[in-house]
């Protein structure tokens, strides 16, 4: 209890220092007045709000002289008192309370009763006269005064540590990124069975042995999986352990209950409204980070070197964890209302309503942002979710405007999604409005083929996508996600090429349009980009690529970037279905073979070279296409990914880079043959890949 007494004692300097002249801000006349308000029963101001209070009570001479018993029993110094008796003449204000009352009352102390009851139940005590308590009944009051003012400021100083460890996590990996960027051959020179063996086991490696590209299924049904998922590598699933267990620590534990708090009618009414209210700020302050982490203009994408899929999977868990909070909050504040026979009239007041709103928009956000919704109506998942993001945050704004809490949170994640929304637009704006894309449809392996010409502003980076939308009346509003390369043709230097298969949505109705048009037409396109992830495979003596289908684009770009460099040890896996590719990619092909690039076709059918008479293809592309199929090391059957790696490592002359980029069975596949040949490799071998993922 004295330790109790003192926090509150440094608590009234810090306050009284921070009120300046003012001195109105004192908790111990605020713990007495309450203590006295809340904790007894009175034979006055029985049927009041929690407005009319202070007017109600402060002008009754037996509450007053109570009050003035309770600082004097507090603090006695005699300077101190005088300065309380001023701050509870400020308090009184509304009461009309005035000098002369308050020093009849502080001469009446000395003759008050001792009031000896014990504080064994959560109901006020019953009394009719002033009276005085022992010293240790006035510490116990204001200590319930303290913890229950203070839940707020512990909340938000827990809401605010969880934003740290975020801001924790980026600030380690930064420093590990950053140090690699001045430094490129250092993790060459660390490399050693221990740094080896932390790789394997936890950096590189999926949660379990597969699936970070290809969705994990879990239960099937007559109408297909619904229960689909990717998962997270053992160093992202480690993270979010972490922040769910910190997470659920900060939730739960060191809540400040106290034994018969006369603020609350029972043990479970007190415990739900702490719960409530510390639940409610973990929400407001996970905001800012989820926001942050969601956006593609994040600024931390290139503080951290982790691709815009990573924060992806920080942000999934950051709403998961906030939902997790709303629905606590909203469950405990309606069962503290329920306990407190107030639950039907909360309906009618503002600030429930807000509440009520917040949760109607936050539940679609988070169901409907399953990976099998996501996988079977991108685009409608994509306006619902932006919808209820927008529904979400205006009501829970004015939910803590009406209740008159900081709103400055809000702010800020206003602040951080309109600079990412801004800095879409200057992006488009840059790379030109008006840029024209000439789209051609390959027939021959349903493929179609973007070469854009825009301002030239910026150049493209290895590695870059940009997000594209293609300005026609009935999907322009629509952006998807495209790795990009630079045209290699005379005709076409200078412009950007990227490639893309043949699905629905979107490339869907730009083939139908290629087939009303003789298999090609062109549009206006907005280009949202370039957006890169910084990969410096110039940094190794071998760079080795493994591509699958139109997941070349990403390896040539990188590609085109060693060769600008003179970087002359490069190696290029690729695996299509069958031959169409080489018509459409005939010219980049020539030019990975000019500059001595050693190039693997792995076809997966039997047909050796491609139909002369593909649709849609022009003589210049199938002269092409037939130049370069002498030239072109051709491998029947599909890509054995770890035979391949396999042989890379332990052939390698010194440290080897190995970047992948195709569908998510590839993409696996590789992971999985480099975390099999990280431990047995003569040299250091580092991975990289190149994917979108939903």
């Amino acid at each position: 209890m004295r330790s109790l007494f003192l926090l509150s004692l440094l608590n009234l300097i810090i306050r009284v220092l921070a009120a300046g002249s003012k001195g109105t801000d004192d908790i111990i006349v605020k713990g007495c007045a309450s203590y006295m308000t809340l904790g007894f029963s009175w034979n006055f101001c029985k049927k009041i709000n929690k407005k009319q209070r202070v007017a109600c009570f402060c002008p009754q001479s037996e509450w007053l002289d109570s009050v003035v018993a309770c600082i004097d029993g507090l603090d006695d110094d005699p300077t101190n008192l005088n300065f309380h008796l001023k701050a509870l003449k400020a308090y009184c204000k509304k009461g009309n309370v005035t000098t002369d009352q308050i020093s009849s009352a502080q001469n009446h102390v000395g003759n008050l009763a001792m009031l000896n009851t014990s504080i064994n139940s959560y109901k006020p005590r019953k009394v009719t006269t002033a009276f005085k308590l022992p010293v240790s009944q006035y510490r116990w009051g204001l200590n319930a005064y303290s913890v229950t003012q203070n839940t707020t400021d512990k909340a938000t100083t827990y809401g605010i540590g969880m934003m740290c460890f975020w801001y924790g996590i980026v600030l380690i990996r930064s420093v590990f990124h950053w140090t690699r960027n001045f430094f490129p051959t250092l993790p060459h020179k660390l490399d050693n069975k221990a740094t080896r063996l932390i790789r394997k086991s936890i950096c590189c490696p999926p949660l379990l042995t597969f699936h970070h590209s290809t969705p994990a299924t879990l239960g099937k049904s007559s109408v297909g999986t619904f229960f689909t998922f990717n998962l997270p590598t053992r160093q992202s699933a480690f993270i979010v352990l972490c922040y769910v267990a910190i997470n659920l620590a900060l939730l739960f534990a060191g809540l400040d209950i106290v034994e018969y708090n006369y603020n609350y009618d029972s043990w479970s009414a007190q415990y739900s409204k702490f719960l409530s209210v510390r639940s409610g700020w973990l929400v407001v302050y996970t905001l800012p980070v989820m926001f942050l982490f969601a956006g593609r203009n994040n600024f931390m994408i290139h503080m951290t070197g982790w691709p815009l899929d990573e924060f992806n999977v920080f942000h999934k868990w950051l709403g998961r964890c906030c939902f997790l909070n709303l629905v606590v909050h909203a469950g405990t504040y309606s069962y503290v209302r329920i306990h407190g026979g107030r639950y039907n009239s909360m309906w009618s007041t503002p600030y429930w309503q807000w509440g009520i709103a917040a949760i109607f928009f936050a539940g679609p956000m988070v169901f409907l942002a399953t990976h099998w919704f996501r996988k079977l109506s991108y685009e409608i998942f994509l306006v619902i979710h932006i919808l209820c993001a927008i529904g979400f945050v205006v009501a829970g704004y004015y939910h803590l405007d009406v209740l008159k809490e900081d709103i400055r949170v809000y702010y800020a994640v206003w602040a951080i999604w309109a600079f990412d929304r801004a800095a879409r637009l200057g992006r488009v704006l840059v790379a030109s409005p008006f840029s024209r894309a000439t789209v051609t449809y390959h027939s021959n392996g349903n493929t179609l083929e973007l070469t854009i010409n825009y301002s030239k502003l910026w150049k493209v980076p290895p590695g870059s996508y940009v997000f594209v939308h293609i300005v026609q009346p009935t999907f322009f509003w629509e952006s998807h996600p495209f790795s990009m390369m630079q045209g290699v043709e005379e005709d076409h230097k200078g412009s950007i090429k990227l490639f893309c298969r043949g699905l629905d949505g979107m490339t869907k109705r730009m083939i139908k349009k290629c087939l009303q048009n003789n298999g090609s037409f062109e549009t206006y396109v907005w280009l949202d980009g370039p957006y890169h992830q910084y990969i410096n495979t110039s940094a190794f003596s071998e760079a080795f690529f493994i591509a699958g289908g139109i997941g070349i684009t990403a390896p040539f770009s990188y590609v085109q970037g060693h060769i600008s460099k003179g970087f002359k040890d490069i190696t290029v896996h690729w695996g299509i279905r069958d031959t169409a590719p080489l018509e459409w990619f005939a010219d980049e092909i020539s030019y990975m073979l000019d500059h001595g690039v050693q190039l693997y076709v792995h076809v997966g059918d039997e047909t050796p070279i491609p139909s002369s008479n593909a649709s849609f293809v022009s003589q210049g592309k199938e002269k092409a296409t037939m130049s370069v199929l002498g030239r072109v090391e051709l491998k029947q059957g599909r890509m054995d990914i770890m035979n391949i790696v396999t042989a890379a490592a332990n052939n390698a002359s010194g440290p080897l880079a190995i970047l992948t980029c195709g569908p998510g069975p590839v993409n696996d596949l590789s992971r999985q043959a480099v975390v099999s040949n990280l431990t047995t490799s003569p040299h250091y071998i580092e991975y990289f890949e190149e994917s979108f993922s939903w």
